[in-house]
């Protein structure tokens, strides 16, 4: 964003990350992707991350449900409206380490504090040529800033007792830099079902988090070296008496950047981490009255990954190659309950084996074409499946099943073409080849939501995907810059929760490989200065996400992908002064469905955000936010008993910053 007049403007000259050149490169030209810096996020009324996200149309989570007050396991996300299943069709990148649960695919947003970021960037296309598996949809890139003597602390309280601080800090001393995170949240929630529905078992959705993250690094005359790690707990009260869920993550990271003239620029990463979900599932009776455990479940996951990445610019060459591996081992352990009587223990779970290598060329074209062309091979196992059923009272019978290994691989080639028409138009287009493997989650853990009970499934198989895209960015001097693009995504052997039964009592879905879903839509988006402190930006996504194929079950071809809107739009103004900020967000979504029959509607919905801030002087700033300041209580899911999203929340906050 272009600073206003007066404004003190800062130059800040760093050393080039592997991964930012990458992400940002390897992928430019050749596809739309909305990025949010700084200033931006510090600006921003959600009190969660992916709260900020939602304002790119076509980003969403598997319900409308904000992280802080949703199931954790429902928080993978969707791109372009090729739908989530709870696992992601997208891939989270935290300083090139992914972020997507090994055991589940979905993410936990509380890892990351937006006051924590230099930059997020969101882009819409499928890059598994590059990323791999869980990249089919699109990437989410975050990146911290590279570490420099700095502080920053913010505190904030607000409605529904939702208290927060956050900060970071860096030192930097001979060739060492030394920075850390911490983050702190809780809240008291609110009652996800409306008052006409409620019963004595309803209570809040209230969850609470700490996060800490310590990052060591020392510089070398060309490249550094760096090791850190994160802890991260979380606890859940999830809208009933007996419904709770946690999670402990703990995770390390270590690397080195290296920078050649003649050989080039080297990345290599190691990370790892164990983690341990806990949740409980009930049923609940009709009335509401009576709530009885189903399940107690535990998850204790553990996962390995490394990756070696280079990169070279060789005459009008820009060539990427890498290989990387990532070994992850998951279980669910359940005391499994009827009448409120334990009756058996039930384990399940297995490990997985991930191994690839991909490479990529960017080409010139002379001074108006670059080409991008790329391919990535996958190869990965599915070891040691099992599920076991101990019983507990003589009814029920004892199992002891040994899934068979598998394996599969895949090939996912890309090519892309950028073509500069003139100093204002600007045309782009590609075409990849994707897939996604589904998650030890997905295979073996089987679950339950109120009256939905999802099923495992041990013999899914990956999803395989074909994209296209094309658009155009024009560049309309005072007016602007106006972007547009067409997408068209098929997805074959999609994984959906498929719905067997429906009684009063219970709804059970199957994981199940779908014939093929398809994605096709439209963006556009229009940014632009109004007057020297103005700024609006806009955007508008329609999609047509529909099942085409089928066998087994022909009702379900022209049915909507279950969780997605066909349109989204947003609509956000911000005024910059030399001490005062004020930025104001208009975001609505339309129709969607929360079952694979369209049978249960999610209406859609408005809402509007606010953030005002003001400079106090040296370093300190006071700052108001507001997040559905018009209280709209929208539609987030019917299970089948319709829940609601969260009322307005207003945070009064104080931000201090030295030295960045």
């Amino acid at each position: 964003m272009l600073p206003t007049q007066g404004e003190e403007v800062e130059a800040v000259l760093r050393v080039s990350r592997i991964e930012d050149r990458i992400s940002v490169e390897a992928e430019g030209g050749t596809a739309e992707s909305t990025e949010f810096d700084s200033t931006e996020l510090r600006s921003s009324a959600a009190v969660a991350l992916d709260s900020k996200l939602r304002e790119v149309p076509g980003f969403s989570l598997f319900r409308r449900t904000p992280s802080w007050s949703a199931n954790p396991t429902t928080q993978g996300i969707s791109l372009h409206g090729v739908g989530a299943s709870g696992a992601s069709r997208g891939l989270v990148l935290l300083d090139g380490v992914p972020l997507n649960d090994p055991f589940g695919g979905w993410i936990y947003w509380g890892r990351v504090a937006p006051l924590t970021l230099e930059s997020s960037e969101v882009a819409q296309v499928n890059s598994s040529s590059l990323y791999g598996s869980d990249a089919v949809g699109g990437v989410v890139n975050l990146l911290r800033p590279v570490p420099t003597t700095h502080a920053t602390l913010e505190t904030s309280v607000g409605d529904l007792f939702t208290p927060t601080a956050s900060g970071e800090l860096g030192v930097s001393f001979a060739k060492w830099n030394v920075s850390g995170v911490a983050d702190a949240f809780r809240t008291n929630g609110y009652v996800p079902v409306p008052p006409d529905l409620r019963g004595p078992v309803d209570t809040v959705t209230s969850s609470k988090h700490t996060n800490g993250g310590l990052m060591v690094e020392r510089g070398m005359s060309h490249g550094r070296v760096f090791f850190g790690g994160d802890l991260y707990g979380e606890e859940r009260q999830n809208g009933t008496v007996l419904q709770t869920n946690s999670a402990t993550l703990r995770e390390l990271q270590a690397g080195a950047d290296w920078s050649g003239t003649r050989t080039g620029d080297w990345s290599v990463r190691g990370f790892g981490g164990t983690e341990d979900l806990r949740q409980t599932f009930t049923s609940i009776d009709a009335t509401r009255t009576t709530e009885l455990l189903t399940r107690d479940q535990t998850v204790p996951a553990a996962q390995a990954g490394t990756s070696l990445l280079w990169s070279k610019a060789v005459g009008r060459n820009l060539l990427v190659a890498g290989a990387e591996a990532r070994w992850v081992d998951g279980e669910s352990h359940e005391w499994a309950f009827t009448a409120a009587v334990p009756t058996s223990i039930v384990r399940s779970g297995g490990g997985q084996l991930r191994e690839a290598v991909f490479g990529e060329d960017r080409i010139r074209l002379g001074s108006k074409m670059l080409l991008t062309v790329g391919a990535r091979y996958d190869h990965w196992a599915n070891n040691d499946g099992f599920t076991s059923t101990n019983p507990l009272v003589a009814s029920v019978v004892a199992k002891d099943t040994r899934f068979v290994d598998r394996t599969e691989d895949a090939f996912s080639p890309k090519i892309g073409v950028s073509y500069a028409a003139n100093h204002r138009l600007t045309l782009h287009a590609s075409a990849a080849e994707g897939f996604r493997a589904p998650t030890l989650n997905e295979l073996y853990r089987s679950f339950r939501v109120g009256n939905v009970l999802t099923v495992a499934n041990a013999g899914l198989n990956a999803e395989q995907s074909t994209s296209v895209e094309a658009g155009a960015a024009f560049a309309m001097g005072r007016a602007g810059a106006l972007r547009a693009s067409y997408f068209w995504n098929d997805i074959r052997d999609a994984v959906a929760n498929v719905t067997q039964s429906v009684t009063p009592a219970l709804i059970t879905r199957l994981r199940e490989n779908l014939g093929r879903l398809r994605s096709q839509g439209v963006d556009v988006s229009w940014d632009t200065r109004i007057a020297q402190r103005w700024t609006v930006s806009a955007a508008y996504e329609f999609v047509n996400p529909t099942v085409v194929e089928f066998a087994p079950d022909p009702t379900l071809v022209g049915k909507w992908i279950p969780q997605v809107a066909r349109n989204n739009a947003t609509v956000t103004a911000t005024y910059t002064a030399s001490k005062f900020r004020a930025a104001g967000t208009v975001r609505y979504q339309s129709l969607q469905f929360d079952d694979d029959r369209n049978t249960l509607p999610l209406f859609s919905y408005a809402v509007l955000d606010a953030f005002f801030s003001r400079t106090l002087g040296h370093g300190l700033e006071g700052f108001v936010a507001g997040e559905n300041l018009t209280n709209r209580r929208y539609d987030v899911g019917r299970t089948p008993v319709l829940t609601v999203g969260p009322p307005v929340l207003v945070r009064v906050g104080l931000r201090w910053t030295l030295g960045r």
